[in-house]
């Protein structure tokens, strides 16, 4: 497999979509618990009227749905179950996320460098930086309130030069 290199995660916009799919799933279990408990053992549905409230209306299938609920003493759980589903029907899903989904999600938000030229610049960029910090160790002097003027991608921190990350990465994305 090709060398990648990770430059830029948007780790908050992944967690987002990773909650957002959780949330789902979680008013999915909990509408299926509150119909369990109304005697209806379901895994998932698509339509309420046609899934689950006609299943309440079988004993007496000409009746009122208010008839039927009454008539088994279910009504006011009922309507609770309703009324959470109607409030959150655009948000239910009834499969759990797997590791593998999770981590797909995560990945669409990462940004590599994966072309040749790409790699090869971040290499030498990090390279230049270890380079100059060695030959300051050797007792070269390196200016470095020049460094980033020297080259845009390197800044000085503490006495030591590193990448300017964000420039460098936004340098190599450029390239693409």
């Amino acid at each position: 497999m090709k060398e990648r290199i990770l430059l830029q995660e948007n780790e908050n916009v992944a967690n987002s979509v990773i909650a957002a799919h959780e949330r789902k799933s979680n008013n999915g279990t909990q509408i299926l618990t509150m119909l369990d408990q109304l005697g209806l053992k379901l895994s998932s549905f698509e339509s309420w009227p046609r899934e689950v409230e006609q299943n309440f209306r079988k004993e007496y299938p000409k009746a009122s749905l208010d008839f039927c609920l009454d008539a088994a003493g279910i009504k006011e759980p009922y309507r609770i179950a309703e009324s959470f589903y109607l409030a959150n029907k655009n948000d239910l899903s009834f499969e759990q996320l797997t590791k593998e989904q999770i981590e797909a999600i995560r990945e669409q938000y990462r940004t590599y460098a994966d072309s040749d030229i790409q790699i090869e610049l971040h290499n030498l960029a990090h390279k230049v930086a270890k380079d100059l910090n060695r030959l300051q160790e050797l007792g070269i002097s390196v200016n470095h309130y020049q460094t980033n003027a020297f080259c845009s991608v390197l800044i000085s921190e503490n006495g030591k030069v590193q990448t300017y990350t964000k420039g460098l990465n936004a340098k190599i994305l450029s390239l693409k």
